[in-house]
Parts: structure tokens; sequence; C-alpha cells
């Protein structure tokens, strides 16, 4: 953003993009609850937000952490949007992707990373687990929870795998 406004604060360049691209949070609201695609765009970044913060915030109840997401969730979409219409403004040609799955006749083209059984699971949210020569997405806790290895590359791990590699 330091490159499109002339400003060298960060909170301060937030700010004059909400200002000048960004809806207001309340019409943001209601399109959540009107249209289906964007309660789980909801729902999804939400999740993101509480995955996070539960494992931070520990003397927080989950539902406390929870409630608190979903105005933080809100704020993010708007962020996005705005974004959006920025880079739309500045670049009018352009394609722009994205790593989460995306409606029909969105502005942005989905991206898939890899195979998981979550298609909002990223490699951000997820790793990278071998079995039978293949590679897929699923949350740590489950790679563990099925037995899979930290498999180390150059002396850094780099992915699990689960069982023998064949």
């Amino acid at each position: 953003m330091e490159d499109l406004f002339e400003i060298d604060d960060e909170t301060k360049m937030r700010d004059q993009l909400r200002t000048h691209y960004a809806e207001p949070l309340s019409s943001i609201e209601l399109r959540v609850h009107a249209f289906p695609h964007h309660q789980t765009l909801f729902n999804g970044i939400q999740r993101f937000l509480f995955e996070d913060r539960v494992a931070i915030e520990t003397g927080k109840s989950r539902t406390q952490v929870r409630n608190e997401c979903k105005s933080h969730t809100y704020a993010v979409m708007q962020r996005s949007d705005a974004w959006g219409r920025l880079l739309m403004d500045c670049f009018p040609a352009a394609l722009r992707l994205s790593i989460h799955p995306q409606p029909a006749h969105s502005p942005k083209i989905g991206i898939l990373l890899g195979d998981a059984e979550d298609t909002w699971l990223t490699p951000w949210h997820g790793v990278a687990v071998r079995h039978a020569g293949n590679f897929h997405l699923m949350r740590r806790q489950e790679a563990e929870a099925l037995g899979a290895q930290v498999i180390e590359c150059r002396g850094r791990p780099s992915y699990f795998q689960l069982g023998p590699d064949t």
C-alpha cells in the first residue's frame, strides 16, 4: 500500500483505504445475512480468526473469543472488499487470483493449492501430508492423530509423512 498512498503510517493507510473504498459495515452485515456465499465467506474467516486467537488468548473462554472474532471478521471482509476496489481502480485489466474458493462470476479466480477435504483449508492453516506418493492438506492435529511424522529437508521441518511412501 505504501506505493499507492503517500503516507508512511500503516494504520493511516488502512484508514484512507476504508475512507475511499470501503462499504459501511452495516452493508456487509446485510450481505452476509442475505447471500449464502457471503455467509460461507464470513464463517470461513471467523473460523480462521477464532483458531488463531483461541490458542493465544488462553485466559478467555472459547465463546468470548468467538464473539470477539465476529466484529473482526466483518472488518476483515470490509478491508478485503476495499482492497479489491482499489486494485480494480489501479489495475483495471489485471487478473486477480485467490487461494480461497470463489463463486462463478467473481472478480477473483480461486486457485486450489492442494487436495483437501475442506476447500477453505490453505497451507497457512494446515499442513502438507504425504501418503501413498500424494500430498494432501489437513489440520496438524488431524495429521498427528493419524500418526503422521514430520519429515525434514535440509535440517528444517518440511511436511508430514503418513505410513510408508509407496
